[in-house]
């Protein structure tokens, strides 16, 4: 779409780094309410945080000036991924006898193809409605 920029860490990085980092989360089972609240948080004072290196980019802390197409951060976002996890930890073993909580937890687990698939079919929409 912009020629001239390209994306630095977008939602496919982002899903990837979670996937690989989850694991190490399992065993704080409910305490990733915290974990994911204090990265959620950290998003608040990130902005008076001095940091401006090309490597912490993933991380929230962009240099000055930093342009992209697509920028989700791992903070604020892998916060609220934890979140999440920690919920479904709770909620999970009930759901084999509620249909409708495992109803809300498929598009979690096919959040990849989610994305994937809506992709082409918003291209399309815009270059539609805007030839």
């Amino acid at each position: 779409m912009d020629p001239d920029s390209y994306v630095r860490f977008g939602v496919l990085h982002l899903i990837a780094v979670s996937v690989l980092l989850l694991p190490f989360f399992a065993r704080f089972q409910f305490w990733n309410v915290l974990i994911g609240m204090g990265l959620v948080m950290l998003e608040i004072f990130s902005p008076f945080i001095p940091l401006h290196s090309a490597f912490l980019i993933p991380f929230g802390f962009p240099q000055v000036g930093f342009e992209t197409v697509d920028y989700v951060p791992m903070i604020p976002w892998f916060g609220v991924i934890l979140l999440g996890y920690a919920l479904g930890y709770t909620w999970v073993p009930k759901a084999e006898s509620n249909v409708w909580l495992e109803r809300l937890t498929w598009p979690g687990r096919h959040s990849l193809m989610i994305y994937l698939v809506h992709q082409p079919i918003l291209m399309a929409v815009v270059f539609a409605l805007h030839p």
